[in-house]
């Protein structure tokens, strides 16, 4: 993918074009002019936003996608059309789901994520939390990872001996995490449903803009991201994203987040994040996104890690590569 995502936020903006140009404006000013060239997809986070067609045409004939997202999820998208469909991955994918490659996949899905978490509990401590029980959770959750490359047993039997290893994990790395963060945020673990606390709205806020994201590389890379190797497929969630995300969600959100706490003062409002919030989470998320780091030896922004994965999963799945590597930074 080249270039880079550009979000627009804030009512009241227009998109328009000048030439090659993408212009984002307020009235008659021009906030920002960005060449079509340096672009990948242009992201609408909020309502009141007007485009021209002509900005739609010049995004279209540039092949470049225009996404639309609410509070974190994604809503839709105007794609350009399709001069090829990579059917032959489809295809793979769907021969793999349940057979021996297909369980591989899933546990180094699972595995990819707990030594992100173990990781950046280390990094932790490096960081000044100079707690012996946070390197106790760190090496807890790694000697998880022999468990589970060792299940056994029919499709249901694996899955669900690596899900439960998986709670297991996040059990202990979310409590470690909780016993760092300063008493005044209120945060006590982790709390997907109705939280309250301002870590806990911004992961489910992040989390969700991964997600889309996620799904995006994978539709684009010619998976079908409704059919997953770990989590079962459903025809409301992207299953397929939400396996791949999870080696993404330590390097990316969890980061993000932790990175913004001191921050958090001020970040909610009756339990719902302020618009302020959102955008400073983006922002952050952005950063992180566009972070270079080195995985298989190559030092390249986070986002293309993502890309170049996704393309590597696709090698696995059709049998012209050995096994799934999971992304994994040392910090």
């Amino acid at each position: 993918m080249k270039g880079k995502g550009i979000r627009v936020i804030g009512s009241g903006l227009s998109l328009e074009v000048d030439g090659e140009r993408l212009i984002i404006s307020r009235g008659s000013h021009a906030i920002r002019e960005v060449s079509i060239s340096e672009i990948s997809r242009v992201i609408l986070e909020s309502k009141g936003v007007s485009i021209s067609s002509n900005a739609i045409d010049l995004m279209l004939r540039h092949g470049i996608e225009f996404i639309v997202m609410r509070k974190g999820r994604f809503v839709g998208k105007l794609s350009p059309m399709k001069k090829e469909v990579p059917v032959n991955i489809k295809l793979a994918q769907y021969e793999v789901m349940n057979n021996m490659l297909g369980l591989e996949l899933a546990k180094a899905f699972v595995i990819g994520k707990l030594q992100n978490q173990s990781d950046l509990l280390t990094s932790l401590v490096k960081g000044g939390h100079n707690r012996e029980e946070v390197l106790d959770c760190a090496e807890s959750i790694r000697s998880l990872i022999p468990t589970v490359n060792e299940i056994n047993g029919s499709p249901e039997t694996v899955k669900g001996r690596i899900l439960s290893i998986e709670r297991e994990a996040d059990e202990t790395y979310w409590s470690s995490i909780a016993s760092v963060i300063p008493d005044w945020v209120g945060f006590d673990g982790r709390k997907c449903e109705e939280p309250e606390d301002p870590i806990n709205l911004s992961l489910n806020f992040l989390y969700g803009t991964l997600l889309s994201e996620v799904q995006l590389v994978l539709e684009s890379t010619g998976f079908e991201p409704f059919l997953g190797f770990l989590h079962v497929p459903d025809s409301r969630r992207a299953a397929l994203a939400e396996d791949f995300m999870m080696e993404f969600r330590q390097p990316v959100v969890d980061r993000a987040v932790l990175s913004l706490v001191k921050e958090m003062r001020d970040f909610t409002r009756n339990n719902r994040l302020k618009p302020r919030a959102r955008k400073r989470l983006l922002d952050t998320y952005e950063d992180m996104m566009n972070m270079k780091v080195i995985f298989k030896g190559r030092y390249l922004p986070i986002r293309q890690h993502m890309i170049l994965q996704a393309r590597r999963l696709a090698s696995v799945v059709m049998g012209k590569s050995g096994a799934y590597d999971p992304f994994r930074v040392h910090w």
